[in-house]
């Protein structure tokens, strides 16, 4: 246990000026540097987004093992709301963030970006971006996509912006295709509920979501065309996707006859969407 905790404070010194003070002010004895210390230290390296700390913690759930030492530094170490990067946004050419979204500043910068001879600058300067924005009833981020025995297809969302209500219509500007949200779910583990709605900052899974992949852009647009989506620029609207990383191998699947072929593609799918 001492060896660990003279290897955290070497290692916090690294990166933690404040560590490097205090270990100084106390005639460089790594044990005597107090624990409150060590988690501020914690804190700030998990907050700093250039940081390559990162605190894994050993346990098991089912036997009630490391889980309260887990949940107490969530709450040590990870920002709060007001702590937390604001979302980064993209608009066609634009990229900014998601209150300069919401101001219509970033509106403004796309149609400034946009060619002066091309028809979609002279849209663009023809639309008043607040307008357009006022429009905008969600915006969503499809971070998990599951398959669930019961319940079929099962899209984990979370809403950065508005509120998607039940029975909504949800364009895909990463796919440009418009699909209802009939149902809404809150998910307690392997149970769920029926919810009318999804506000910002809240995390559902919508069932029955024929197209949305891991990391596409879910919006909800008062007045879209069902068959077009939302105008221009707004149908282009995405949130930062998730970084996926590079395979780590490769290898091809073959039914074993043609009646197998269908489930096989189906399948096959169904993974794409889960993990691109």
């Amino acid at each position: 246990m001492k060896k660990a905790r003279v290897a955290l404070v070497e290692l916090l010194s690294t990166y933690d000026d404040e560590v490097v003070e205090k270990f100084l002010d106390l005639e460089e004895r790594h044990l005597d540097i107090p624990a409150a210390h060590i988690v501020k230290s914690l804190r700030r390296s998990v907050l700093d987004q250039d940081s390559r700390i990162v605190p894994v913690y050993g346990g098991a759930s089912f036997r009630n093992i490391g889980v309260q030492p887990l949940l107490d530094a969530i709450v040590q170490l990870t920002p709060n709301p007001k702590e937390a990067p604001i979302p980064e946004v993209s608009v066609g050419r634009a990229e900014g963030s998601l209150s300069q979204l919401l101001s219509g500043k970033l509106l403004s910068k796309e149609a400034q970006t946009a060619p002066l001879d091309s028809k979609k600058s002279k849209k663009l300067s023809s639309v008043q971006p607040k307008a357009v924005i006022s429009n905008l009833e969600a915006c969503a981020l499809a971070f998990k996509v599951v398959h669930d025995a019961r319940r079929g297809t099962l899209v984990y969302v979370r809403v950065y912006s508005g509120t998607i209500q039940r029975g909504a219509s949800l364009y895909n500007t990463n796919l440009q295709v418009t699909e209802p949200a009939p149902r809404l779910l809150r998910m307690y583990a392997s149970d769920s509920i029926n919810i009318q709605s999804l506000s910002a900052g809240q995390i559902g899974a919508i069932p029955g979501l024929k197209y949305a992949r891991t990391g596409d852009t879910l919006i909800s647009y008062i007045g879209a065309s069902p068959r077009t989506g939302p105008p221009s620029p707004i149908n282009s609207l995405q949130l930062r996707p998730i970084e996926v990383p590079p395979a780590v191998f490769f290898s091809s699947v073959e039914s074993d006859s043609l009646g197998e072929a269908k489930a096989v593609t189906k399948t096959l799918e169904l993974l794409i969407r889960e993990d691109p």
